[in-house]
């Protein structure tokens, strides 16, 4: 089992590279995952996929998605640092990258 950090989720890389994780979660786990600011989308990712880490790039898209996620044992975050973060973890196997626009 591979552990994935996802950079720029809700764009079309990271939609592409969801889908792969989706087909094979004998493969792949959704470790961490991180968007700019699409709060809508990243509740649907957060979900389907309960990743142990989420990171947002503002703190009130944080805060957004925390508070329709507190149900979930996930961590919440913002910022360059915190993607920095879970990019650079010692048990993430593969970081994927996509544009954060």
């Amino acid at each position: 089992m591979q552990n994935i950090c996802l950079l720029g989720a809700t764009g079309s890389i990271g939609t592409s590279t969801l889908d792969v994780i989706k087909k094979h979660p004998d493969r792949f786990k959704l470790l961490s995952v991180a968007a700019n600011t699409s709060v809508d989308r990243m509740v649907e990712i957060c979900r389907e996929f309960q990743p142990v880490r989420a990171v947002m790039g503002t703190e009130q898209a944080r805060d957004a998605l925390a508070a329709q996620c507190a149900d979930l044992e996930i961590q919440f975050d913002w910022g360059v640092e915190a993607m920095e973060s879970i990019a650079s973890a010692s048990d993430c196997d593969q970081v994927m990258a996509s544009i954060m626009g």
